[in-house]
């Protein structure tokens, strides 16, 4: 079982040949009862792990991603590893990223959002999604 942790510029899920190897993740094998089989990580430069001796069975690869990082792919994916066979999975992740917004700009939001005046604002930022996030 074998497979590689990229930094997925463009978000889409799907490996590019211009996206880059991504170091610091850490991969492990699971069996169905939540056992930990083989744990690998951190992923060196060239993002790839390895698992060489997986015997046949029922499994769920899951990645951690290295920190200020998100996931563009499923976390956990399910296998079934045949005799004889090789498994490949790989796990894209981009950079988390907030982008500073005046104040004066959010209560604009807010009220173009129709939120009633006196909402305490903390915390405030833009995630790579765009979604405004309102404190309490």
């Amino acid at each position: 079982m074998a497979g590689i942790v990229w930094n997925d510029a463009n978000l889409d899920g799907v490996l590019d040949l211009d996206e880059a190897p991504l170091a610091g993740a850490f991969v492990k094998i699971v069996d169905l009862l939540g056992n930990v089989i083989h744990q690998f990580g951190p992923t060196g430069g060239d993002g790839r792990y390895l698992f060489p001796d997986v015997l046949p069975g029922d499994y769920n690869v899951v990645r951690t991603n290295p920190a200020g990082y998100f996931s563009t792919t499923p976390d956990e994916v399910p296998i079934t590893l045949l005799p004889r066979s090789l498994a490949l999975v790989d796990f894209g992740a981009a950079r988390l990223w907030r982008l500073y917004m005046p104040f004066s700009y959010i209560i604009k939001l807010q009220k173009a959002a129709g939120l009633p005046d006196g909402i305490r604002l903390e915390g405030t930022w833009l995630s790579r999604t765009d979604h405004l996030q309102l404190g309490k």
